[in-house]
């Protein structure tokens, strides 16, 4: 593959990460005055979907992210000079 596909590969790969973590900060606007207890007081519904929000779409995000940084990064080679 050559490096330009790649680098386009890349920066679709964390244009995606940025739209998840968007998403998630859209999908907290609701709860930004919700005091989240975590299940100290059981699992409402409102914690429930916040708690699913972040584990769908921080997952998704923290994919995304490490996926455009490894194909930045190169295949990780180290070339031999000729003796």
């Amino acid at each position: 593959m050559n490096t330009s596909t790649t680098r386009a590969r890349s920066l679709l790969l964390l244009l995606g990460a940025v739209l998840s973590v968007g998403a998630l900060y859209a999908g907290g606007i609701p709860y930004a005055d919700y005091e989240i207890h975590y299940g100290r007081f059981g699992w409402g519904p409102f914690e429930a979907v916040f708690l699913v929000n972040y584990l769908l779409f921080g997952t998704l995000a923290v994919g995304l992210a490490g996926g455009a940084l490894a194909g930045l990064a190169g295949n990780g080679t180290i070339e031999e000079r000729p003796s």
